[in-house]
């Protein structure tokens, strides 16, 4: 549990302008050339053993430019051998690779060649994927059960998590030779060339690739866990800006990944508590679990199975999709294609004006548009759902 200050703290962190981070350095830049030591030295970000600097929230523009920098990227990698997303499971499924299973099948001729990544995990870790959500929802079953009954189921479920935590990352491991990644890691660069301020705010431009990278993997390390922004948003103090403000909380320049989970969080949690008779108690909404199994349970008990955030009419189309761990969910928000991140975009330009109905939205009323032309047709412009 996060205490009140931890909470003001996260909170006015995502609605200010620059985030300060300090990371010891002491040998951490030893790869660098002399001139790039000393350029960074001249700028004031480093001294000899730490490194402050301010990152400034990104404008739209240079949002844009460095999504043409990712396309640009996406757009070379077709002409070279590069593997992605979906090439690099398969290249696992059918190669060795350096690990300590392969050693050991090397050394007894015996054995089968093994392979990193096969479909029996991949089968597996779906089947653990399930798992979880057949544990949460008997957590959520046994919410009035003595403690230490609670604490048990609660136990299995942490090594359940454990054991798909450790297939996620297996699968992933390699993602770092893909296209896409290629193509982020060229876009984070051209953010932070452009984002990065000393200790005193004065911006510093044409710092090296290995500098850029350090800071773009010291602000992915220190962003706000999700779970934090889970809990924040349906408990004080937050509650108290969102009741106030609604949607207006944030400008739309700081409708960042972290602060658009803030608003669907509340959104969802506002939905739950506006159910009446159907809201679960606040022992459930409290604990991120029991509250994953009552949803689960509500799902399936739908006549037909989806994922959805908020159904504030037969209108709402945007999908909530609970995530197995952090990794997984940081993936889930990567999934968003180009159309649904400009919906998101377009959506937050419109909330920051004040609330406003479902049915006002522009992607909506456009959709609304086309089912006035298409009667009979039950779902239309399925590019409009977004993930989240």
């Amino acid at each position: 549990m996060l205490s009140t200050n931890e909470k003001q703290a996260v909170i006015h962190r995502l609605l200010s302008d620059y985030r300060y981070y300090k990371v010891h350095t002491l040998g951490h830049w030893a790869g660098l050339t002399d001139g790039a030591r000393k350029y960074i030295l001249s700028t004031g970000l480093v001294t000899q053993y730490a490194f402050e600097f301010y990152i400034r929230r990104p404008s739209s523009q240079i949002i844009y430019e460095a999504n043409l920098v990712y396309d640009n990227a996406m757009k070379y990698t077709r002409f070279n051998d590069t593997w992605n997303d979906m090439t690099i499971t398969e290249m696992l499924k059918k190669h060795e690779v350096h690990c300590p299973e392969t050693y050991a099948a090397w050394e007894d001729d015996d054995k089968d060649p093994v392979y990193y990544w096969s479909d029996e995990m991949e089968e597996n870790m779906e089947k653990v994927g399930k798992s979880i959500e057949e544990i949460k929802v008997k957590l959520y079953k046994n919410a009035d059960a003595i403690k230490s009954k609670v604490e048990e189921i609660r136990r299995d479920l942490r090594r359940t998590q454990a054991m798909y935590d450790d297939l996620f990352h297996r699968k992933h491991a390699f993602d770092s030779r893909t296209a896409e990644h290629i193509a982020t890691q060229a876009y984070s660069r051209y953010l932070y060339d452009n984002t990065v301020y000393t200790k005193d705010k004065v911006q510093v431009k044409g710092l090296p690739f290995a500098i850029l990278d350090s800071i773009a993997y010291t602000v992915a390390r220190e962003s706000v866990p999700l779970s934090h922004i889970r809990e924040i948003s349906h408990t004080s103090p937050w509650l108290s800006y969102y009741n106030t403000a609604k949607n207006r909380v944030f400008t739309v320049e700081q409708f960042t990944s972290e602060a658009l989970s803030l608003i669907s969080f509340s959104r969802w949690y506002e939905w739950i508590r506006g159910l009446g008779d159907e809201t679960p108690s606040d022992e459930v909404i409290n604990d991120d679990d029991m509250i994953d199994g009552w949803y689960i349970l509500k799902e399936r008990e739908k006549p037909v199975k989806r994922d959805k955030l908020v159904e504030a009419s037969d209108r709402n189309v945007e999908s909530f999709v609970m995530a197995k761990s952090q990794s997984e969910a940081q993936e889930i928000y990567r999934k968003n294609n180009k159309a649904a991140a400009g919906i998101m975009f377009n959506r937050s330009k419109q909330m920051a004006q004040g609330a406003i109905p479902d049915h006002k939205l522009h992607d909506v009323a456009f959709d609304l548009a086309v089912r006035a032309n298409n009667m009979g047709i039950n779902r239309v412009m399925s590019g409009t759902a977004t993930k989240r």
